[in-house]
């Protein structure tokens, strides 16, 4: 019986020796490097474009009014109608207006005749000088008068100034309208359109008149319309903070219409130096924040390595600190790693990290 005992402690004794000897022998197996590619990195200069949105105007856009109060007597045109120049859009109802022509006419004719009277007395010197005088000055008030109610009557028209669309009507025919007040919104097309965009006072400072902008709208989406800033506006908007910028579209033969909303991008000169990375470098970010894996040839490792996002330019990661130029930094593969892994750097991605 202690044979046995014997026999089995020394063969648990050797199976315990044979394990710890297989554990070392795995914890001693090379580590499996994981797949990259990298990237040294380098500075670049790079304009930033910057995105906003605006709303479609024609170049010209004017309120039509008429010059003296009345009744609309007659609206020639409707909403969105294109017009030629010199069109009769609208007038007044005529007859007060006529009245007052025949008013101060025939009240001009009387002071042609007082005066031709008062001349003849005055040669038989049966008046003054100063009646004579008078008559004259009453003469020439009453062809004042004239001149002004004929002004008014021309005036009580509203016409087209040049070829464009009647983009908004304010009355209808029948109401009473105050001199001044706008009946139409009129918008020319001679000069082409314009877009009304905002952008914050960080964006304003890198643009310049003349600067390149693409914009697009949903009604033409594959459509980019080529444009330029025409207008800066000095002054901030005092309920938002933006500050407007003016666009000059092109000449296009693409049907537009005043109010469309578009997405602008503008394309200024003012370039920056940035550290460029692919995107694929960025393993996690949060806003400005961001990380990516630095190599370390010395031991084939990499390190996590925090940085500061400047901007996300297609599909290029612009990087304002964190990195120096000629570091080395994972592109492919980085969501794959963790920090310290050992890495093989190699020219072709296998395919399931891809």
């Amino acid at each position: 019986m202690k044979i046995k005992i014997f026999l089995s402690a020394t063969v648990l004794t050797g199976l315990v020796i044979l394990s710890a000897c297989q554990s070392e022998t795995e914890n001693a197996a090379p580590l499996k490097a994981t797949p990259v590619q990298t990237i040294m990195i380098k500075k670049e200069k790079i304009a930033i474009p910057v995105y906003t949105s605006g709303k479609l105007y024609t170049s010209t856009e004017s309120k039509l009014s008429f010059k003296i109060p009345g009744i609309v007597g007659k609206i020639n045109v409707r909403e969105g109608q294109s017009v030629s120049k010199n069109t009769i859009l609208a007038s007044l109802d005529l007859i007060e207006m006529q009245a007052r022509v025949h008013q101060a006419r025939s009240a001009f004719q009387k002071a042609e005749r007082d005066l031709e009277r008062i001349r003849r007395l005055y040669a038989d010197s049966v008046v003054t000088l100063e009646q004579m005088q008078n008559s004259k000055t009453a003469l020439e008030v009453a062809s004042s008068d004239l001149e002004v109610a004929e002004f008014n009557l021309r005036y009580s028209k509203i016409i087209a100034p040049e070829k464009g669309k009647i983009l908004k009507k304010f009355a209808e025919e029948g109401e009473l309208i105050a001199a001044g007040n706008p009946l139409f919104l009129f918008g020319a097309e001679q000069e082409g359109w314009i877009m009304r965009a905002a952008v914050t006072d960080r964006q304003i400072i890198a643009l310049k008149l003349g600067d390149r902008a693409e914009i697009q709208f949903d009604a033409y989406k594959d459509q980019v319309f080529p444009a330029s800033v025409s207008e800066i506006q000095a002054i901030a908007n005092p309920y938002t903070g933006t500050f407007e910028v003016e666009l000059q579209l092109l000449p296009t033969s693409m049907k537009l219409y005043s109010g469309f909303v578009g997405r602008v991008k503008l394309i200024s000169d003012a370039q920056d130096a940035y550290y460029v990375l692919p995107l694929a470098a960025l393993v996690e970010g949060d806003g400005k924040n961001g990380y990516v894996f630095r190599v370390d040839r010395n031991n084939m490792r990499v390190h996590r390595q925090p940085v500061q996002i400047v901007s996300i330019l297609d599909d290029q990661l612009l990087i304002k600190s964190g990195v120096k130029e000629g570091q080395e930094i994972v592109t492919f593969g980085a969501s794959y790693l963790n920090d310290n892994n050992v890495i093989e750097i190699v020219e072709k991605m296998p395919a399931a990290q891809k």
